[in-house]
């Protein structure tokens, strides 16, 4: 299918940008990597009267490290992300989750600012920003707003961001030093939509779980962080016995939906699984390796 009729812009400067958004609010789309928005387009499951192309914005391509937080400029992409020292000293999960998205070619135009606004219920980054505490940093031609990540993703495909805004930085903290992390998911194909995907963070004190996150993507739509599973491992004593009562827990809170791919008794049972697989890979980098 072809595209419907827009208008095209590329302004030259994110104040530029910032200015078409206000003009032209809810009737225009911003347009990065357009691995998402392309194929919608072509579909004709949107129809913007314009297409705001940012893709060459430099201003908004950078990782940076400072005041014990990680800075990333929403049209980074995947690639660099993937590849750079900087995440993978301060945010490992992230490069984890990486090697599961799509394919080299998608990930070296694709971006995390268009990724995490576009909000599909199987991406993985939308996860990983809850999951490590994230602040979103959206502006407009009037203000500038923090967001925290966990407000930020309201439904499927649907984020807090005004029509008027655009999502330029995202600010993930510092993690505890010699934290336990992990990332997995399961797919058709590599590369493919996952299944289930499924990761956490946590820390250990004195053989006990402190703040404990976990959470699962393409489960339930716009499910994100799993409190029983949390709840049945915070403060526990750490043990394999722990850890299969937190994975039965994270089965039991999902209602997943049958759909071509999978049916519910299924992504309940790969919930579990992955949800353990998870945990105990976490907890042996966090120096307490599980027997069994």
């Amino acid at each position: 299918m072809k595209p419907p009729v827009f208008d095209y812009e590329r302004p030259p400067t994110l104040r530029a940008a910032l200015d078409a958004l206000s003009r032209h609010g809810s009737k225009a789309k911003v347009l990065a990597g357009g691995h998402s928005l392309v194929p919608m387009l072509n579909l004709r499951q949107i129809t913007p009267a314009r297409l705001i192309d940012v893709s060459r914005l430099t201003e908004l391509q950078y990782i940076v490290e400072e005041y014990g937080q990680m800075r990333i400029g929403a049209l980074t992409t995947h690639n660099t992300l993937l590849r750079s020292p900087i995440v993978a000293a301060n945010c490992p999960i992230m490069t984890e989750a990486y090697a599961h998205v799509a394919n080299h070619s998608i990930r070296n135009h694709g971006t995390i600012g268009g990724n995490l606004c576009h909000n599909d219920p199987a991406f993985e980054m939308p996860l990983i920003v809850v999951l490590t505490g994230a602040t979103m940093i959206a502006r407009s031609a009037r203000s500038t707003r923090t967001i925290a990540a966990d407000r930020f993703f309201k439904s499927p495909y649907v984020t807090d961001l005004s029509a008027d805004e655009m999502l330029t930085e995202i600010r993930i903290p510092r993690l505890a030093p010699g934290h336990g992390y992990a990332f997995l998911e399961i797919s058709q194909r590599y590369g493919d939509r996952p299944l289930i995907a499924a990761g956490c963070l946590l820390t250990l004190r004195y053989g006990s779980c402190r703040d404990v996150r976990i959470g699962v993507r393409n489960a339930v739509h716009n499910v994100f962080r799993l409190g029983s599973a949390e709840g049945a491992l915070e403060g526990k004593s750490l043990s394999a016995a722990v850890v299969d009562a937190a994975a039965e827990a994270a089965a039991a809170e999902l209602t997943p939906a049958d759909d071509l791919h999978a049916d519910d008794a299924y992504r309940r049972d790969l919930a579990a699984t992955l949800t353990r697989r998870v945990l105990r890979i976490a907890c042996a980098r966090a120096g307490h390796p599980l027997d069994g």
